[in-house]
């Protein structure tokens, strides 16, 4: 009986894959790169933390389970940007903008 009840919170990852890629192409994030670095409190996820171009306001940005490596693209002041129902990044630099990439979780829906 224990077993069965434990067996039941244990995630499997394909669902969680699928929300994870659902919760992120639903934000929007216009800043700054103020901190990117793996936390190692939370088993070395990749994080990087956008200060709002209007608000002034920190954003924390989990890359954890991302296939495409954005992450490793994206560097400490630059200006970042995506938008809503959509799942690339892009990079404003001066006058130019460019894709960064696409983050994918690797939903399978």
């Amino acid at each position: 009986m224990l077993f069965a009840s434990l067996f039941l919170f244990i995630p499997f990852g394909g669902n969680d894959k699928c929300k994870w890629q659902q919760d992120f192409n639903t934000i929007f994030f216009f800043g700054v790169v103020v901190e990117k670095f793996l936390d190692s409190s939370q088993h070395s996820t990749p994080i990087v933390e956008v200060k709002d171009i209007k608000t002034g306001k920190i954003d924390t940005l989990d890359f954890f389970g991302d296939k495409s490596n954005v992450f490793l693209l994206i560097n400490k002041l630059d200006t970042i940007y995506k938008t809503p129902g959509s799942n690339k990044v892009f990079l404003k630099n001066k006058n130019k903008v460019t894709t960064i990439g696409s983050v994918n979780f690797d939903c399978k829906n």
